[in-house]
């Protein structure tokens, strides 16, 4: 799966390939390649333009107290999937990183505490996987049958917009958020204790 834009999420090869390499820092030029993308992009310029500033860049957000309105978010839908032994279908996709909700709230406070020079900031969990990687993680820590997770074909995973294979976003100007596997475990504590 690839944008077709040439940029260097689709120049990723996989895992024998050094990841950071393919990771997007801070300082990177932004080159959006879908609509959503752009939108994002236009966002951050218009905040740029009004003076001192914090834009947090995250990826795959997870961990949020859900309302009886909402959908759940991804972990949420897996972690309710399993719990219930029903089969999910997941497509392997992009390469990114976890952000869990309470880590990013940690860390943005201490952006503000500390008053760090203002900018732009990423703020994901250290590693970074496809959602299939993700739920696999998952399903391992709380001990359920990884089979009754299906890994769909390429060709059966369509997509509104054109992604790229890796869109991993370096953390390079705060300090990092612990691993996603972690993070995962004690989401996963607190659910547990809730039941």
């Amino acid at each position: 799966m690839c944008c077709g834009s040439g940029c260097r999420g689709c120049m990723y090869k996989g895992p024998e390939e050094s990841l950071p390499h393919f990771a997007y820092s801070e300082y990177d030029v932004p080159a959006p390649v879908s609509r959503y993308g752009h939108t994002c992009l236009e966002g951050e310029r218009n905040v740029q333009k009004n003076g001192q500033h914090y834009i947090i860049r995250v990826s795959r957000v997870w961990g949020l107290p859900v309302l009886d309105t909402d959908a759940p978010d991804v972990v949420q839908w897996l972690y309710e999937k399993g719990m219930a032994g029903e089969p999910v279908e997941i497509c392997r996709g992009t390469i990114r990183g976890f952000s869990y909700a309470p880590d990013i709230a940690r860390s943005s406070k201490v952006l503000i505490e500390e008053e760090k020079e203002p900018g732009i900031y990423h703020m994901t969990n250290d590693g970074a996987a496809t959602l299939y990687d993700g739920a696999c993680a998952l399903y391992d820590i709380m001990g359920w049958d990884k089979n009754l997770i299906t890994l769909r074909d390429a060709q059966m995973c369509t997509h509104r917009a054109p992604r790229p294979q890796s869109a991993v976003l370096k953390v390079t100007k705060c300090a990092p958020l612990r691993h996603y596997i972690d993070a995962l475990k004690a989401y996963t504590e607190q659910r547990v204790k809730k039941s």
